[in-house]
This record gives C-alpha cells, sequence and structure tokens, in this order.
C-alpha cells in the first residue's frame, strides 16, 4: 500500500515547508565570464508568489552590468518590488521591466541602465551579486519551469531566449487552416490560425512538436503532411527559424453504408451518429429503423459511432443497442454495420424522499430569521448537525429541538416552492472519530453506557421525525450517518494506529436491548448481532430500519482521505493514484466490514470532499483542486458506489466559493480563504 509511510512530525513540519518555498540554483559561462542565477520562489499567504532573482559573478572576469537584461516568463503581468546590489556595483540610475504576451504566458524583461559618470562602479567583480524581487501573482506553471527559463544578459548581451518563427503554409487554395505547436519541455500547446504565412516567437533549443488540421472545401479534401499522431519535430534556432506546412489535395470519394437493426421496436426510430476521425466536421447524423437501413454518400475513412439508446416510457422499457463503435468505409467494398437492441426493464434509482431528479440542499442553522434568504433558491434538502453539541452528545440523550425547528423550516419553506417538498436530513453521530480517530470512535462504543445513550439518542430523534409524517410527508426526515467513522478507521489501520477497533468487543447486543426496552419498545424482533464493529454497524443499520418503519432514508458517509492522503489526485504527488484504484481500496474496505449488506442497508452513501473553499490557507496544501481533480473525484466516487452494491449517490458539503475574475467587484469577498473551483466546476460562470 503506498500510503505506509511513518513520518516525524519535525519531518513533516519541513516537507510541508519545502512545498511552500523553493529555490533553484542554474549556472552559466560565456567566452570569458560565469555567473550563477538563484531563483526564490516564496508563495504569500493572500495568494501572490514571489520569485527573488540573485545574479552572481562566480568567474574571475569583471562583469558589466551597465545596460544588462534579466529575461523570465510569468503566467500573469508580474511587478518589480525591488532591486538591491550586493558589493560594490553602484545602484542604477534607472531600473524597469516590460511584459508582453507569449502565448498563454508572458516573456518579461527587466532593464537595468547606469550611467556613464566616471565614479559609476557598473561592473560586477568575482563574487558580487544583485537581486531583483518580483510579484510573479498568480503562478499556474511549475516552479522548477521558471526557473530553467530565468536568463542574465551582460552589457549589450542578445536576449536569445526566443526568436521569431516564420510558418508557411502551402496547397491550401488560402483556406484558413489551425496549426498547432506544442512544448514538450514546458508542456505547452498554442494553435494558430493561418491562411499563408505567420511570425511568431518560439523558444530557442527547446524541441516542438507542430501538426495542422485536416478539413474539406467544397468536394475537395485537404490533408497536412503533419498530423497530431505524426507531428513535425522542429528545434527552433537563430539559423532554424522556418516551418513549411504543405497539403495535398484530393476529391472527395463516397460510398453507401447499410446498418442491420434487430430488437427495436416496429415503428419507432433512434439515431445513428457517425464522426470522422481524421477530419473535423465531418459527421454524418441519420434516423434508423428495425431492419435493413441505406445511409447513402458516406465519406471514405474511419469513424467513431454513436447510437441512441430507445425508451419506451408507457412500458418502462429501455432497448440498448450493441455495436462495434469503430467503422472504417471503404469506396468499392460492401460496408455494414449490425446493430442489435437488448431491452431492459427500468428500475428507478431514486432514493425515497428526495426528488426523482438531480436535486441539492444547504445546511441551516434552523432559526425562522433566515427563511428570507433560503427562499431566493429552490431547495430539495436541509442539512442540520443533530443534537446539542452537534457531534453526537456523547454520555447523554440531548432534546429534539435543532431536528423540531429543521422539519418546520422545511415545511415553512415548501410555501414558496410551489408544493415541491424539502426533506430535513440530520447529520447524527452514532460514534464520533472527527475529532480523534478511531481512539474517540471506541470511547463511543466501549466506555461507561455511550453506546446505550447514543441508541436511545437515535430512537428519540426517529420518533420526532415519523411525529410529522403526513400524506404529503410520508418520508419526514433522513440521516447522513458519522461522518469521517468509517474514513478514520481505515486511515487509521493504514497508519497502524486503529487501536484494534475492528477487533475489540462492542457490548452491541446488550445496549441496544436496554435502549429498546428503555423507549418502551419491543425487543422481541431485534436480531442477534456480532459483539464487535460488524455488529455495531448493522445495530444502527437494523435500529433505523426497524424504529423508522423504513420511512427514514440513511446513508453513511466516505472521505477523499480514507485510505491514507487526500493528496492522490496530485500527479506529481508522492501519494498519487489512479482514481479507480483508490476506490478499489476503499470499497474493499468498507464491503469487509459488510455496511452495505444485509436485509437493512444504507440507502445511500455520502461523499465529503471537505468543505472548506479550495484556495483558501487551511485547505490549499491538499484541496487546491481544478477541473481535472474534481473530474477524478467523481469518478472515484461513482467506483465505490458500484463496488459497494449500486448505492445512490450524495456528493455532501461541496464548499460554494468560486473563482474571482479579474474585473470583478471583490469588495465584500475575501478571496484569500474563500476562493474555489468547485461551483465553477458544477455550475460554470
Amino acid at each position: 500500500m503506498r500510503h505506509k509511510l511513518k513520518f516525524l512530525l519535525t519531518t513533516f513540519l519541513l516537507v510541508n515547508f519545502f512545498v511552500y518555498s523553493q529555490t533553484f540554483v542554474r549556472n552559466y559561462s560565456g567566452e570569458t565570464t560565469e555567473h550563477q542565477l538563484k531563483m526564490d520562489f516564496s508563495p504569500q499567504s493572500w495568494g501572490d508568489v514571489y520569485l527573488v532573482i540573485e545574479v552572481k559573478n562566480t568567474g574571475q572576469n569583471d562583469i558589466s552590468v551597465k545596460n544588462s537584461k534579466v529575461q523570465f516568463l510569468s503566467d500573469a503581468i508580474p511587478g518589480l518590488v525591488n532591486f538591491v546590489p550586493n558589493g560594490g556595483m553602484s545602484y542604477p540610475k534607472t531600473v524597469s521591466m516590460k511584459s508582453s504576451p507569449n502565448g498563454d504566458r508572458y516573456r518579461n524583461t527587466i532593464d537595468i541602465e547606469l550611467s556613464d559618470e566616471s565614479w559609476v562602479d557598473y561592473k560586477l567583480s568575482s563574487n558580487e551579486s544583485f537581486k531583483a524581487k518580483i510579484n510573479l501573482k498568480t503562478v499556474t506553471s511549475s516552479y522548477e519551469s521558471l526557473a530553467d527559463a530565468v536568463r542574465f544578459y551582460p552589457e549589450n548581451g542578445d536576449p536569445s531566449l526566443f526568436v521569431n518563427v516564420i510558418t508557411t503554409v502551402t496547397n491550401n487554395d488560402s483556406n484558413t487552416v489551425e496549426v498547432t505547436y506544442k512544448n514538450n519541455d514546458f508542456d505547452t500547446q498554442v494553435t494558430k490560425t493561418i491562411t499563408t504565412t505567420n511570425t511568431g516567437l518560439l523558444r530557442i533549443n527547446k524541441q516542438y512538436q507542430i501538426w495542422a488540421n485536416d478539413f474539406i472545401s467544397g468536394s475537395t479534401v485537404y490533408k497536412s503532411k503533419y498530423s497530431k499522431t505524426s507531428p513535425l519535430s522542429f528545434l527552433p534556432s537563430d539559423t532554424n527559424k522556418t516551418i513549411s506546412v504543405p497539403y495535398t489535395k484530393s476529391t472527395i470519394k463516397t460510398e453507401n453504408l447499410i446498418v442491420n437493426v434487430n430488437g427495436l421496436p416496429n415503428g419507432v426510430s433512434t439515431t445513428i451518429d457517425l464522426k470522422n476521425k481524421d477530419i473535423n466536421n465531418v459527421t454524418k447524423n441519420e434516423k434508423i429503423v428495425e431492419g435493413s437501413n441505406t445511409i447513402t454518400k458516406v465519406m471514405e475513412g474511419s469513424y467513431s459511432v454513436t447510437i441512441s439508446s430507445y425508451t419506451d416510457t408507457d412500458k418502462d422499457i429501455i432497448y440498448m443497442p450493441r455495436y462495434d463503435d469503430n467503422l472504417t468505409i471503404s469506396v468499392g467494398k460492401p460496408n455494414q454495420l449490425d446493430v442489435s437492441f437488448v431491452s431492459y426493464p427500468i428500475k428507478e434509482f431514486t432514493v425515497k424522499g428526495f426528488p426523482k431528479y438531480l436535486s441539492h440542499g444547504t445546511i441551516t442553522s434552523a432559526a425562522s430569521a433566515i427563511d428570507e434568504g433560503l427562499k431566493k433558491a429552490p431547495l430539495s434538502v436541509l442539512f442540520k448537525y443533530s443534537g446539542i453539541d452537534g457531534a453526537g452528545d456523547r454520555g447523554k440523550i440531548p432534546d429534539m429541538t435543532a431536528t423540531i425547528n429543521t422539519i418546520k423550516q422545511a415545511r415553512r419553506l415548501e410555501t414558496n416552492q410551489e408544493g415541491k417538498n424539502i426533506l430535513p436530513v440530520m447529520v447524527h453521530y452514532t460514534a464520533n472519530a472527527s475529532g480523534g480517530g478511531s481512539g474517540e470512535a471506541i470511547k463511543d462504543m466501549t466506555e461507561h453506557q455511550n453506546l446505550y445513550f447514543h441508541y436511545r439518542n437515535l430512537i428519540q430523534e426517529i420518533k420526532v421525525m415519523l411525529s410529522y409524517e403526513d400524506a404529503d410527508h410520508p418520508n419526514p426526515g433522513a440521516f447522513v450517518i458519522s461522518p469521517d467513522l468509517i474514513g478514520a478507521i481505515q486511515q487509521d489501520v493504514v497508519f497502524g494506529n486503529d487501536h484494534n477497533i475492528r477487533t475489540i468487543k462492542v457490548d452491541v447486543n446488550q445496549d441496544i436491548k436496554k435502549a429498546f426496552k428503555d423507549e418502551n419498545l419491543s425487543i422481541d424482533n431485534i436480531p442477534s448481532f456480532s459483539d464487535n464493529l460488524k455488529g455495531y454497524f448493522q445495530s444502527i443499520n437494523f435500529l433505523i430500519h426497524h424504529v423508522g418503519e423504513c420511512k427514514i432514508p440513511f446513508g453513511y458517509q466516505q472521505n477523499v482521505w480514507s485510505a491514507g492522503s487526500a493528496r492522490w489526485v496530485y500527479k506529481n504527488a508522492n501519494e498519487y493514484n489512479d482514481p479507480v484504484s483508490e476506490a478499489t481500496e476503499i470499497a474493499d474496505f468498507m464491503n469487509d466490514l459488510e455496511l452495505y449488506t444485509g436485509d437493512w442497508k444504507p440507502d445511500f452513501i455520502a461523499f465529503d470532499r471537505y468543505e472548506r473553499d479550495c484556495f483558501g490557507p487551511v485547505s490549499i496544501d491538499s484541496y487546491a483542486w481544478t477541473a481535472k481533480h474534481w473530474d477524478k473525484y467523481l469518478i472515484f466516487c461513482k467506483e465505490i458506489a458500484e463496488r459497494i452494491g449500486n448505492a445512490p449517490i450524495m456528493l455532501w458539503q461541496i464548499p460554494g466559493g468560486h473563482m474571482p475574475t479579474a474585473d470583478e467587484n471583490i469588495i465584500n469577498f475575501d478571496i484569500a480563504n474563500h476562493s474555489s473551483a468547485s461551483a465553477p466546476f458544477f455550475f460554470g460562470r
């Protein structure tokens, strides 16, 4: 297991420090001089990154800095903070910086000018240096790649970091084409629209992969000599700065395609889409029915095939197509595609109490004072932590004010939603591992009468929910059970700190029977549970189903960090893992605990990424997620849900912050603490 690493606290702190501040040293030599560049990157608490560039003479000969330059790349337009000479060098007459776009980054030049007076020392002697401090603002590139791009040019030195390259497109008959330039060293890619020629800057001595798109104009197919799969390799230099992209032309050739359909009901049709793999915007869209279908004039080439399913809404049957989704059309040869439809009955993949569509909710204090704010957007769910302390109220039975007020608020808000129900979901701890892992959870299960009180607490809250049942609210409430518990147990197992929670004795049978008796409930139908962790989970499942009369949906919560760390989503992190493997490890652990098995298995599973906004100081180290990280997380959630028995998914506690824009009014927006990519990912801008 990749997470089985143990760190001393001091080691962790040192590693954490170097993640934030990084230093790179590069040495350069000319015909008669040698110098060293030292780059210190220091992220600031408000999100900016400072870069200090130190230029040091490491040779024996003096270096003239009278009209010298420092060049570097950045992801945003930077600001020059200060300039400090170290040694006998005079302070410059002027130090200025200019920036110009370079693809999706900026090329920046610091010009250093010293006057010609006789008293001015414009030489950098051996072991002398100067420093320039720059505010890079936002940094999305790696620090190392930015450090590699820094250059110093002495007086009259030629800043040859880039060279103008002329790209000429031929035999395209003046049609516009898209030429793509990919720099593998910096993992950058720029696409330019060119008709005949284009002049642009490329990095000297950095390998580029270059290709252009194929296209159709009228009845002619234009194919580039260089494709994405077979690009031109090009190394820019002062002597190699021209690129030729030739095209070849041919007349479009077409052929018919026979699509044989079997299993589709008579009288109905569905759609087939053909998409050419080699040429953009070459598609074919046709209706197909049972039997033989002829699609005429399909251009020769390779295609991806997509065929739509058909749903009989009257009979609740869906017809799913089976076919080869790769197709080659050849001229002068028979082209045939066989499609068979398989019918399946439609089963609702919904959870009782929740709507039959993608729904959302919010957390509440349940105070009537916030009703007006909550009315501004339709809601399907209101979340509130149960009890008094919101953490399980260990060792006592709290009053049910929180639950009652949440239900009442949901009913009040429903009147503003044209009859659409709002389900109160209470977050209920029967064992709390959020603050202390397995060690704290064991206290809830084994010490004093804590488990007994947790059973009674849960029973009483269910009774309160059922008291609000009516014809319009057959499912008057729901639960998310014991957040962090399962994840903390597995994480503790990974790091060898689980206190044997999986094997210790838990007085499940004794405590649940005592709780039922003291709540005036019959114990006749209570099954016999194993007196351990598995039995504990099964007893919670049984209690909610039995006392709740199968009317109170519930689910456990799972964490992104359960198998050791949340940093598995980061490709360059030591803990990196693909989402399917990470999910498999967690699902196997859950299945071993038999959480989602038996007659009383939960109705859904809740996934909690972390409620804090992505780029705030508390979460930025492990949760600074962009779209690619959220994509991995959704695959991770899907894989776990499927592997524990196709449990419906609740994405829980998604932070609501957004990505601020440059022209946004941010007077009332705390960027440092509440910037996030989560809302833009799910809802867009």
